[in-house]
């Protein structure tokens, strides 16, 4: 939720920027508004703790935990397809928490192998499955079919004969050089492949995109045809993926959805994040096949992007109908 530990803050290199509509205008006022109360309690953790009490009306150090007590008339309570990486290293008294109230659930199912051996050697039973996102070509195609036929999406598909990359970074990619090395390896991917590139954000909540980001990276990019995504509409943004050569970015939910649609994709890791373990390269090592990159860092961008391009496609659809199957059996096996 916050960036990784050591990243420099990007907010602290620009000015405040009003993200635009696709209607035009400027959005509402209410996201600058977060965004200002993100930097006050940024560098405070007891009041991000007390803000946190005060608005959700709950002492926790884990509020997307539940503690049983809060829904005394639920017959089961159950975590589905969690992820908890950095649970072994998160201070002992938000782990303690986290612990305690998996521990009371009825059932817990995590979504990778590392959060799956921190759970258990806790002695929770936790099982693995995949993330929900792996059923949403299953369960939402048509829909996204039809968001990609239309309006913005339409437009794209027209501007890219050849395709094109669809390409997502969080905010903290924001500093001048990681932003340089990025648009080099992207050049460098495009040209292979012959494809557009199209920016796009997969959220824009406080510490997650930033539009401003994806303009200053545009801005270096040789590659055409060149776009950013306007909307923020979820069926637009999986339909972006659905139609892609390939997925390039930091969201790991961008991922999923590029491996539920059977595409080449990868993950980008920030350089704050060498040697650390991410949820990025946990799902990756837990259900990608062997010859799929997982999470790279941005030296690798370009050669990972050439990797993945080069798969079997069949193996990408097999991959991705498993991953249906195992969902649905874990899914059932939870008793949700």
């Amino acid at each position: 939720m916050g960036r990784p530990a050591g990243t420099p803050d990007p907010r602290r290199r620009r000015t405040a920027h009003l993200p635009r509509l696709a209607g035009g205008g400027h959005a509402p006022a209410a996201p600058v508004a977060a965004q200002l109360i993100a930097n006050r309690l940024d560098a405070s953790p007891s009041a991000q703790q007390a803000w946190a009490e005060r608005v959700l009306g709950l002492p926790s150090r884990a509020p997307y935990c539940i503690p049983p007590r809060l829904f005394p008339a639920a017959e089961r309570l159950v975590y589905c397809a969690v992820g908890g990486v950095d649970l072994a290293d998160s201070p002992p008294e938000l782990r303690d928490e986290v612990i305690a109230d998996l521990r009371a659930a009825d059932a817990v199912g995590v979504r990778d192998r590392l959060t799956l051996a921190h759970l258990r050697s806790a002695g929770i039973p936790a099982r693995l499955m995949p993330d929900p996102a792996v059923m949403v070509a299953e369960l939402f195609g048509p829909t996204i079919a039809e968001h990609a036929g239309r309006g913005e999406l339409a437009d794209i598909r027209h501007a890219c004969p050849n395709g094109y990359l669809a390409v997502q970074l969080g905010a903290d990619f924001g500093d001048d050089a990681t932003l340089a090395a990025v648009a080099v390896q992207l050049d460098r991917a495009a040209a292979a492949s012959g494809c557009g590139i199209v920016l796009f954000r997969a959220g824009a909540a406080p510490w997650h995109d930033d539009l401003d980001c994806l303009q200053r990276l545009a801005a270096q990019l040789t590659t055409r045809p060149l776009t950013i995504l306007d909307s923020l509409h979820l069926w637009d943004i999986c339909a972006l993926i659905a139609n892609c050569r390939a997925y390039c970015g930091s969201s790991l939910h961008g991922r999923i959805v590029a491996m539920a649609f059977a595409l080449p994709r990868i993950n980008l890791l920030h350089p704050s994040q060498a040697g650390q373990p991410t949820k990025q390269a946990a799902f990756a090592a837990t259900w990608e096949a062997p010859d799929h990159p997982g999470a790279v860092h941005v030296a690798d961008l370009a050669g990972s992007l050439g990797r993945a391009l080069a798969t079997d496609p069949a193996r990408r659809h097999l991959t991705a109908g498993r991953l249906v199957g195992e969902y649905r059996e874990a899914f059932a096996a939870l008793g949700a």
